[in-house]
């Protein structure tokens, strides 16, 4: 209401009514909670916000911050969301609705950081024959208030046995030569993992053969002459000692 008063005393009212907007209601919500940084990706909507009034959301801003893989959007859902670090992200959404009204939500996601797998082979090269090897995980390291929860080994293929679920896994051996890889998937009570590889070694054994010019002679007077000249090591080795056993 307006009332307007001249010099002479004589007044005027006039009334109007205005109509004031109520702001629509900003939402969202992510697909989960928190992931873990190694390729994670989250999915957000807009589904929960809402106009008032019959006055309907007309447009979407949103806002996911530096550090992200896309900072902004417009769109009314967004997906494929990462960050290059971890830690509590902070997510904007802003509403307009048709009538030009604002209503704006922030909240967070988090980003959880990676254990870290490591080991260790006790005598990492044996040869083929009675080899058997131990691994430590002992230097994996779990992230601040995360503890280390699951541990899988692969030991390849011609290794018994070939997984092992244990933290310190021993006697595992080998049935062939050769540069043996070896993986450990460390998990945190994150449900994050890493992984590590290193390998070990199986040296092949030599060739033992010995020859003699006789082998058949009589009980008298028998002296018998062995030759090892034929025995062969493998590869650039070198036979280093030869043991002989005549028996009783």
């Amino acid at each position: 209401t307006l009332v307007v008063v001249d010099q002479n005393g004589c007044t005027d009212t006039v009334s109007e009514t205005v109509y004031i907007s109520p702001k629509p209601e900003a939402i969202w919500t992510a697909d989960v909670p928190d992931m873990c940084l190694w390729d994670h990706s989250f999915n957000f909507s807009s589904n929960g916000s809402k106009g008032v009034n019959g006055a309907a959301v007309s447009s979407y801003k949103w806002a996911f911050g530096a550090g992200s893989n896309t900072t902004s959007s417009t769109l009314d859902s967004v997906s494929g969301i990462k960050f290059n670090s971890i830690g509590k992200k902070t997510v904007t959404l802003t509403v307009t609705d048709q009538n030009g009204c604002e209503d704006t939500f922030t909240s967070t996601v988090l980003v959880k950081p990676h254990p870290v797998a490591s080991f260790i082979v006790t005598n990492d090269s044996q040869c083929l024959q009675g080899n058997s090897y131990t691994f430590t995980s002992s230097s994996s390291q779990s992230t601040t208030n995360s503890t280390l929860t699951g541990f899988a080994w692969n030991f390849g293929n011609t290794s018994s046995p070939s997984n092992s679920s244990n933290a310190n896994p021993s006697g595992i051996t080998y049935s062939s030569q050769g540069s043996k890889s070896v993986e450990l998937i460390v998990t945190d009570d994150n449900g994050c993992t890493d992984t590590t590889t290193n390998t070990l070694l199986v040296r092949p054994k030599p060739f033992a053969i010995w020859t003699t010019a006789d082998t058949n002679q009589c009980l008298s007077s028998n002296t018998f002459e062995f030759n090892a000249s034929s025995s062969q090591p493998v590869g650039s080795s070198v036979i280093e000692s030869i043991t002989w056993d005549f028996g009783t």
